[in-house]
């Protein structure tokens, strides 16, 4: 199910950059929903999909390059394939149009810096956070939605074996890569592996210092 926490995570950022006000008034305060969701469809796929394994425990020799198909047969592991495919590829999209906004507003605050100094630190702060998001959701779109829907293809038209044969390697290779693209790319992700792996002997946020100064500035002028 990971297709649809990405999906959900980025539908709701993208909601939470489109709409600000209307997102903190009716969703800021139901932040238990869209996981609710997720679990939900998870209890609902799990059961069917143990229930049609079980079922065909005994149903001799297969040869599939994907598992699933000898495993829950044709009609189930369309939908996972579906889901697979549009999870990925609309977490994505969500992603990409949620960077172009920020980015937007980014370019819009820099025209008065005095001004709006504290709007464009955080959406300069957003704004990277988000490159992060859209080259994670992308590597994930080639690597694993692309190859899923090859095998999707295949049940309807059989294709070419090798093509098939590649694919799976892909997919192996997406959901190996994930975390080493956090830790490369995001700063505040690798400070927290590296606490978390040196049992906090490694300081978890070396730059939160300067957001501290930020506030703290703020404060000062608001008082004087």
């Amino acid at each position: 199910m990971s297709p649809l926490v990405h999906g959900a995570i980025a539908f709701d950022r993208f909601i939470c950059v489109k709409y600000p006000l209307w997102y903190r008034s009716n969703i800021a305060t139901r932040q238990l929903l869209l996981p609710l969701v997720v679990v939900v469809a998870v209890l609902l796929f799990l059961p069917i999909g143990f229930y049609l394994a079980f079922l065909r425990r005994n149903s001799g020799p297969v040869k599939f390059f994907c598992g699933r198909r000898a495993s829950f047969g044709n009609f189930y592991t369309m939908i996972i394939y579906v889901v697979l495919v549009f999870g990925y590829f609309l977490a994505f999209l969500s992603n990409v149009f949620s960077f172009i906004l920020v980015h937007t507003y980014y370019n819009t605050f820099k025209t008065d810096n005095y001004k709006y100094t504290m709007c464009l630190s955080r959406n300069a702060s957003l704004a990277r956070s988000l490159k992060i998001a859209v080259i994670v959701s992308f590597v994930s779109f080639l690597l694993i939605s692309v190859p899923n829907a090859s095998s999707f293809l295949d049940i309807i038209n059989p294709i070419s074996p090798l093509t098939l044969q590649i694919s799976t390697y892909l997919s192996v290779i997406a959901y190996s890569i994930n975390l080493f693209l956090y830790i490369a790319l995001s700063p505040e992700f690798r400070h927290r592996t590296l606490h978390s792996i040196t049992c906090g002997y490694r300081k978890a946020f070396p730059e939160s210092q300067g957001h501290i100064e930020v506030l703290e500035k703020k404060t000062t002028t608001i008082r004087s």
